[in-house]
C-alpha cells in the first residue's frame, strides 16, 4: 500500500500537543481520522487579502484594458464583447421603410416592400458602411432618381411599374446597380426590324433631350457592320447622328460643329445583342457604354444631345438622309427610365407621353417589321 506522509506543525481545530503524522488510515498510526476545516469568507482580512472566497455580482471594474493585459479578447464587427445589448454579426436582413439608404449589412438590408415598395428620390447614406455592404429596394416610380450616380449598372428600370433595386457598395465607396422588374409576358412585345433595303424610322412628336446625368439606352443587334448602324439623331439638321459607324467605331455628329468617333475595344459582332447607353454627364461631356463598359470623354460640343428621329440620319422636315439607316433589330429605347417596349404591331408606340410614329419610306406595311419576343 502507498502512503502519503503530511507533517502538521500547528495545532489542528485548535487542538494542541506534539507533532503527529497524518497516516492514510489515521493519526500515528491510530483510527482517529483528522478533519481540516477551511476558513469561511468572514475568517479572512479582507483589508490585506483579496478575498477569494466571496461569492457575488461582478461590480464590472475591469476595463477593456485590464481584461487585454490578462487575456486578448477579440471584437465582433469591430465593437468590443463589453457592455450591454447585442452585437450584429450579420446573418439576419433588416426591413425598413425609408429612403434613406444604408450599407451596414453584408447579408442584405431591404427597404420597402412588394407590397408597399418605395417612391420618389433614394438618398444613398454611407453612415457605418461596410465593405460589400448591400440594400435591396423594391421601388415605383416614374424615373430612377438617386441621388448619387452609380459606378456600374447592370437591368433596365421600367417606370411606374415594380423594381427590385440591388444596390452593393465597394471598399472605395463605389456602387454597383443590378435592376430586377416583375416577369414580363413577353408573349405581349416585338422586336422591330429595320434594314437598310427600305428605309425605316421611328419620328417622335417632341423632342427628348438629354440633359445634365440623364441617358438614351437602346438594346438593339445588327445584321451587319459593314455599313453604318444610325440610333438616333435631332431630326432638324442634315446628316446628324450618333451611330455604330463599323465594328470597331462609334460615331457622332452635330451639323454645324463637326464630327468625332470613340474606338470600340472589344469590337462589335452581327446578330448580338447589346445595351448602349449614352450619359450626359453634368453638361461638360458625354460618356458612352456598350454593356456597361464606359468609354469617356465624349466632346458635348460634337454631340447631338436633343434627339427626335431614330434608326436614320436626319433632314429637315424629319426626311430621311442619303440612305444611312439601321440595319438590325430594336427590343426597346429608354429615355432617362421612360420606356418604350413595342407592344403592338401598329405603326404608332408611347415613349413617356411622347408618341412615336414608325415609318417606311417604300410604303411598306409597318406590321410586317415586327417578331414575337419569344
Amino acid at each position: 500500500m502507498a502512503f502519503v506522509r503530511v507533517v502538521i506543525q500547528k495545532p489542528i481545530n485548535g487542538v494542541s500537543g506534539g507533532v503527529q503524522t497524518v497516516m492514510g488510515d489515521g493519526v500515528g498510526g491510530t483510527s482517529t481520522n483528522v478533519v481540516m476545516v477551511f476558513p469561511n469568507a468572514d475568517q479572512v482580512d479582507d483589508s490585506t487579502t483579496t478575498n477569494k472566497f466571496a461569492i457575488g455580482t461582478n461590480t464590472g471594474d475591469e476595463t477593456t484594458g485590464t481584461i487585454q493585459t490578462k487575456r486578448p479578447l477579440k471584437t465582433v464587427n469591430s465593437q468590443s464583447i463589453e457592455g450591454t445589448g447585442n452585437i450584429d454579426v450579420g446573418g439576419v436582413s433588416n426591413v425598413y421603410e425609408s429612403n434613406t439608404i444604408t450599407f451596414t449589412n453584408t447579408t442584405s438590408d431591404y427597404f420597402g416592400k412588394k407590397e408597399t415598395p418605395l417612391t420618389g428620390e433614394l438618398i444613398l447614406d454611407d453612415t457605418g458602411a461596410v465593405t460589400a455592404g448591400t440594400a435591396i429596394v423594391y421601388y415605383n416610380n416614374a424615373t430612377l432618381n438617386i441621388d448619387t450616380d452609380v459606378s456600374f449598372e447592370s437591368g433596365s428600370f421600367i417606370p411606374n411599374e415594380l423594381n427590385q433595386l440591388i444596390i452593393v457598395r465597394d471598399a472605395d465607396g463605389f456602387y454597383t446597380l443590378g435592376i430586377i422588374n416583375e416577369k414580363i409576358p413577353f408573349s405581349g412585345f416585338y422586336y422591330l426590324n429595320v434594314n437598310s433595303n427600305d428605309i425605316v424610322y421611328g419620328s417622335l412628336d417632341n423632342t427628348f433631350t438629354i440633359f445634365d446625368n440623364q441617358y438614351l439606352e437602346m438594346k438593339v443587334k445588327f445584321d451587319t457592320l459593314a455599313t453604318p448602324n444610325i440610333l438616333a439623331g435631332s431630326g432638324s439638321r442634315t446628316n446628324t447622328y450618333s451611330r455604330i459607324t463599323d465594328a470597331s467605331t462609334f460615331g457622332y455628329r452635330e451639323h454645324f460643329s463637326g464630327s468625332d468617333t470613340v474606338a470600340l475595344l472589344p469590337t462589335l459582332s452581327v446578330d448580338t445583342w447589346y445595351t448602349i447607353r449614352i450619359l450626359n454627364n453634368n453638361g461638360v461631356d458625354f460618356s458612352l457604354f456598350v454593356d456597361g463598359l464606359e468609354y469617356t470623354g465624349l466632346n458635348s460640343a460634337l454631340f447631338v444631345s436633343a434627339y427626335k428621329q431614330f434608326f436614320c440620319s436626319n433632314a429637315d422636315n424629319l426626311v430621311p438622309y442619303n440612305t444611312e439607316s439601321m440595319n438590325g433589330s430594336i427590343e426597346y429605347i429608354d429615355f432617362n427610365g421612360s420606356m418604350m417596349r413595342f407592344d403592338n404591331t401598329s405603326d404608332t408606340h408611347m415613349l413617356g407621353s411622347n408618341t412615336m410614329t414608325i415609318k417606311s419610306i417604300s410604303g411598306v406595311d409597318v406590321s410586317t417589321l415586327f417578331t414575337p419576343i419569344p
